[in-house]
């Protein structure tokens, strides 16, 4: 997989980016679930494609402003 992403301001928290990832789904093994949130932090991601080969966005917003974003895509390697 490759990613890239990019703090939009200072309100930016890393360790809840890493508190989301730790919440994946088995079903959705790519970054973080579908939506997670914790106090005035909300974390989305949208992916699509199948395992074999996907793309998706992931969002983090604070207090509804988006702090940090993050393309990503990948697949199975032959």
């Amino acid at each position: 997989m490759n990613y890239n992403g990019i703090e939009i301001n200072e309100k930016f928290s890393s360790s809840f980016l890493k508190k989301a990832l730790l919440t994946v789904n088995p079903e959705l093994p790519y970054r973080g679930q579908r939506k997670f949130q914790d106090g005035d932090y909300v974390y989305t991601c949208e992916v699509t494609g199948k395992f074999e080969y996907f793309s998706g966005k992931e969002i983090i917003y604070f207090q509804n402003e988006k702090v940090y974003e993050c393309s990503f895509s990948g697949g199975i390697i032959k």
